[in-house]
């Protein structure tokens, strides 16, 4: 499952619509996201997706790196650009921190993550943009609306599992 604890994450853009729900109107957030990540994440979309992408370094390049030689650091196909992963998920919390920590935090809860680019990176990270979907409070849109553009601080945490099998199968 796609979750990540206390990260920078630069929200690109935050977007109003309003929904319809049944014969009433809701207001919508929708936060375009970007954060770049351990390249381990890659393990939360689909076994075998961080080895197709990535291998250990060689002995030459070792000793250009810093890192554990058995990491998968290296990108196998440099050439590879940003592309898309199909993935839609409901049930996560998204905890953006306001400066204050603690209680000034704005939670979103019960949010959607959807539309995945995912852009290969060399030295052992990725970057993810996503975005989440939710119902904030009417107090907090300005809030979240007044980071655009700006590096924030954010956690995602991902929906309690439903099923005993889910408790097992976290790379869904």
């Amino acid at each position: 499952m796609f979750e990540f604890v206390a990260q920078p994450v630069k929200l690109n853009k935050v977007s109003t619509p309003m929904e319809n729900h049944g014969q009433e109107l809701k207001l919508g957030v929708v936060l375009t996201c970007q954060a770049v990540l351990p390249n381990t994440i890659l393990k939360a979309f689909g076994a075998g997706l961080l080895e197709s992408m990535y291998r250990k370094p060689t002995e030459e390049e070792r000793a250009d790196l810093a890192t554990d030689p058995d990491s998968l650091c290296m990108i196998k196909h440099p050439r590879m650009g940003p592309f898309s992963w199909d993935y839609e998920s409901e049930g996560y919390t998204a905890v953006v921190d306001h400066g204050l920590g603690g209680e000034s935090n704005l939670k979103l809860v019960d949010c959607k993550v959807r539309e995945i680019e995912i852009t290969p990176m060399e030295g052992a990270v990725v970057q993810i943009k996503f975005n989440i979907n939710c119902h904030p409070d009417p107090k907090d849109v300005g809030a979240l609306a007044a980071k655009q553009k700006q590096d924030i601080n954010m956690q995602l945490n991902g929906p309690e599992p439903q099923k005993a099998e889910d408790l097992f199968n976290k790379a869904a």
